[in-house]
């Protein structure tokens, strides 16, 4: 079910090259901002106001930051069938269906952050005129491999000569984010007026990160720096836009999200009682493809696990605390 705000309200504008104590949050700008873990060396704070949590760092830190998330040569020479499959094609073809803006003849689509072009390539199957931008050489190289317009740069909208999209699709980056609401700004612009942007992040305030604490996997990989939740877009989206969320996630999620917290807690419990390196930050994809042995009994696991997480995955759906965060920001009309 989705939800309308109203977003803009209560906004305190941020500097985000500036350096500026924690105690105000980075999403909103509140001074209700705290102290709320340590995880990998890092602190994180918890804002009181808008209840996103975000990783202390500066502007500077944040750039020097070096993630990696190779998918694995194997992907390469994969056919387009196996490809189609790792890229879960036929999942965002349903996902794009249910966003489409209404009244277009022919959608032009541009996906930021788009990896090896998994969205970008349910979108050719519908038919729609669609690019994309991503950083990443690697994951470029895929995604051109399977005939994909995919260009090698961070997304800046000074870049867009054909602007004028239908809908702009940002699939779990906004949380690699250090200041979200200038970005979407940006994004905005190359929307024409009623275009939609389609965000889909991890929930912060979903009952799979409440259960799971620090060890919540998604504050493992170590540019994730701005977690957020429903009561951030407010700040987030601009005051003239609607904006509209729902939650959603895998009828397993809940519980193994749990049983990967657990995990990371007691090898975390284990480090503390040796002199082992800390584990390295999680930064990527499997480095190669399951044989089909591997995948039947993946597949018995999550059947399993799903069995046994439904009354879970029930209540998290009653509260709207799903793992998923998906927000349409449709741009004001002229």
């Amino acid at each position: 079910m989705r939800r309308a705000i109203q977003p803009g309200s209560a906004h305190r504008p941020f500097a985000g090259g500036a350096r500026r104590s924690m105690a105000h949050c980075r999403v909103c700008g509140s001074a209700k901002a705290r102290f709320a873990f340590h995880r990998q060396g890092r602190r994180y704070w918890k804002c009181d106001e808008c209840h996103s949590v975000t990783a202390d760092m500066t502007a500077e830190q944040y750039l020097a930051l070096a993630p990696s998330y190779d998918l694995g040569s194997w992907i390469e020479s994969a056919d387009l069938r196996s490809a189609r499959r790792t890229l879960g094609v036929e999942e965002k073809i349903a996902v794009l269906r249910r966003h489409a803006p209404p009244n277009c003849e022919k959608i032009r689509m541009l996906d930021i952050g788009c990896g090896a072009g998994g969205y970008l390539l349910a979108a050719k199957e519908l038919g729609w005129e669609a690019i994309g931008v991503d950083p990443s050489e690697p994951h470029s190289r895929i995604g051109r491999s399977l005939g994909l317009d995919i260009r090698v740069a961070p997304f800046n909208s000074a870049d867009c000569q054909d602007a004028g999209f239908d809908l702009v699709m940002l699939s779990h980056v906004i949380e690699h984010i250090y200041d979200q609401r200038a970005f979407v700004s940006d994004v905005l612009r190359v929307l024409r007026p009623g275009g939609v942007l389609l965000m889909i992040t991890p929930n912060a305030a979903s009952l799979a990160s409440r259960i799971s604490g620090r060890f919540w996997p998604m504050f493992k990989p170590v540019d994730h720096v701005s977690m957020i939740t429903p009561s951030a877009l407010r700040f987030i989206a601009p005051s003239d836009a609607n904006c509209r969320w729902r939650t959603t996630e895998y009828e397993s999620e809940v519980l193994t999200t749990f049983m990967v917290a657990v995990r990371d807690c007691l090898r975390e419990l284990r480090r503390s009682g040796s002199d082992t390196a800390a584990e390295p930050a999680y930064g990527g994809a499997p480095s190669e493809a399951p044989d089909l042995a591997g995948r039947l009994l993946r597949s018995a696991k999550e059947k399993a696990i799903a069995l046994l997480s439904w009354p879970l995955h029930l209540l998290a759906k009653g509260l709207r605390r799903q793992a998923c965060l998906v927000v349409e920001i449709e741009k004001a009309r002229m």
